[in-house]
């Protein structure tokens, strides 16, 4: 049973149960009010129906707010950024909001750990939640609760913005006690985090913190992991934001300069509505000036000279007879007036620079530790194991020193990754046992090392352990890998998973073959684990993708 900071969710209703239309078959998922359920309509079609229950320890406020999301994503329902919700209503003790089916979903801040999607990606999914945002706010609705995890990413990789819980609904009194925090600390605005009434200014800033963390790998402010919830909100309402070309010199000063704008502490200095903000983003995308930099006049005309440069040089060279003692005064004052506006730029971010000073080092060995990744991946690609094997460590020891440690878990998975195919199980056991006990490392490497600690007892004939590490990890697994564990431990059949894999990823589906081979070896099916085990590296994208290796591995071991 799942517990709330306030109050003990009570068990929900199983398969088969019945409320309005809908027929629940199994559980999705559940949040701190209200459990997510796999249900079907009257005409056969899956949905998700989250259900509230109306029971003793619930109060007003969370009934309200239940109430509040039902109303916010109705209104919402037609966008296509916005996750679809079919109905809403109430049956007896329980309010329901029937949702849209994401085959496979998972949330943006799954992608980006997982695939580390290029900038101009990155940039079009920002865009387009962006765009769904002005939708609610055009009708009303202030989210108040932008960050990663409320954005779903579906099955054709399009973003779909989720989960409005905490949503202002401009048309309705406030069910919030004066002076009471909603949202997530790390992505509030500063007037969100001194508990001010928020407006759609602030869904821009928390948007821009998503954007800024997505293309940085960082938050805009100094925080180190485990920080007191006060010291996060004292570092938004009064810490200047880093600036995000310090963070990745890969980025455009055009792009550093739409996001420092959206980043101001105060909301009049920011986009005067998210349309601004987003048009500024698909003018970095297409290479056109921003609106958001100042001393615009030689902005504009640097932009232009770089985007029109032979018209220039030839217009230059007609007229250089001419004007040559004039062309050379406007140089001199273009170069003075282009050390003067680099000088204004830095001067918001001297006093961060002067305090990093002392965080030289660590910044060195962060950066070696990615270097090392970097290394580790393509020596694994070209099954360099030893090699791969010893940089993965030493990632996921620079990583700790850092304090990064969901760094320091993706690094460790990979190592524990070289130790099977290495054949040295106790190490591998070793790290997958490391890696769960870290409560920092993300949702998918835990999952993902559940999965494969399974697999590599089950396969050394260690049944009770496997059952054993099974029932207490996997509460905290996630879709798919959820449906893999429990295949492997017997709790659904091999037809149920096989079913399952016809709405999954490609990228998983190496991973669902990878279960049916070791689940058919177990049940003592030899050729339709021998045939699994063939089909697991064909199906994989890129074509040396793990598990594709170990599939290769358990195929000469187990045969």
């Amino acid at each position: 049973m799942s517990t709330s900071s306030a109050y003990e969710i009570p068990r929900g209703p199983g398969p088969g149960f019945r409320i309005g239309e809908y027929t629940i078959k199994g559980m999705l998922g559940h949040g701190s009010m209200a459990e997510v359920y796999l249900a079907e309509d009257q005409t056969g079609h899956e949905i998700a129906l989250k259900l509230f229950q109306e029971c003793q320890g619930v109060s007003e406020t969370m009934l309200e707010r239940f109430r509040r999301e039902a109303e916010a994503t109705k209104k919402l329902r037609r966008h296509p950024y916005i996750l679809t919700v079919y109905n809403t209503g109430k049956e007896g003790d329980y309010h329901f909001i029937a949702m849209e089916k994401i085959p496979n979903s998972r949330t943006f801040e799954d992608l980006l750990e997982q695939e580390k999607p290029r900038q101009r990606k990155v940039v079009q999914t920002i865009i387009k939640i962006g765009e769904a945002l002005e939708y609610a706010h055009e009708h009303n609705i202030v989210h108040r609760d932008v960050k990663p995890a409320n954005i779903m990413i579906d099955e054709f990789g399009e973003p779909l913005l989720a989960d409005f819980g905490v949503a202002e609904l401009v048309d309705w009194p406030s069910c919030t006690v004066s002076g009471a925090l909603t949202g997530t600390p790390l992505y509030m605005s500063p007037e969100q985090a001194r508990a001010e009434r928020v407006g759609r200014s602030s869904d821009m800033y928390s948007l821009c913190v998503v954007l800024y963390e997505a293309l940085t790998n960082a938050l805009p402010y100094d925080l180190p992991d485990g920080m007191a919830t006060a010291s996060v909100l004292d570092a938004v309402k009064n810490k200047q934001p880093i600036r995000a070309r310090k963070q990745n010199r890969a980025l455009s000063k055009d792009l550093e300069y739409v996001m420092a704008k959206a980043l101001n502490k105060d909301p009049r200095d920011r986009y005067p509505t998210i349309k601004a903000f987003i048009q500024d983003l698909e003018r970095v995308l297409e290479g056109q000036p921003v609106r958001s930099v100042a001393f615009q006049p030689f902005y504009y005309f640097r932009n232009s000279l770089r985007r029109h440069l032979s018209f220039y040089v030839a217009l230059g060279m007609i007229c250089c007879f001419l004007v040559v003692g004039y062309c050379l005064y406007i140089k001199n004052m273009t170069e003075i007036r282009t050390e003067q506006a680099i000088g204004k730029a830095h001067i918001v971010s001297m006093e961060l620079e002067i305090g990093s000073l002392d965080r030289g080092r660590s910044r060195e060995d962060m950066s070696r530790a990615r270097v090392n990744m970097r290394d580790a991946d393509k020596y694994m690609i070209s099954e360099d194991w030893e090699r791969a094997r010893a940089m993965y460590a030493d990632a996921a020891s620079l990583s700790l020193v850092t304090g990064d440690y969901r760094t320091s878990a993706i690094a460790s998975l990979e190592q524990a990754r070289c130790e099977l195919m290495l054949n040295n199980a106790p190490k591998a056991i070793e790290i997958y046992k490391r890696i769960l006990s870290n409560p920092d490392a993300s949702p998918a490497v835990a999952s993902m090392a559940h999965f494969e600690y399974l697999v590599l007892l089950i396969t050394n004939q260690k049944h009770g352990k496997a059952h054993e590490v099974y029932g207490e990890f996997q509460d905290s697994t996630i879709a798919p890998f959820s449906n893999f564990t429990s295949c492997l431990v017997t709790k659904i059949s091999r037809g149920e998973l096989k079913v399952l894999i016809n709405n999954m990823a490609d990228p998983v589906k190496n991973d669902a073959l990878l279960t049916l081979a070791v689940r058919s070896w177990l049940d003592g099916d030899k050729a339709a684990a021998k045939s699994y085990l063939k089909e697991c590296p064909r199906v994989s994208t890129p074509k040396n993708e793990w598990p594709s290796p170990y599939a290769k591995y358990l195929y000469q071991k187990l045969f």
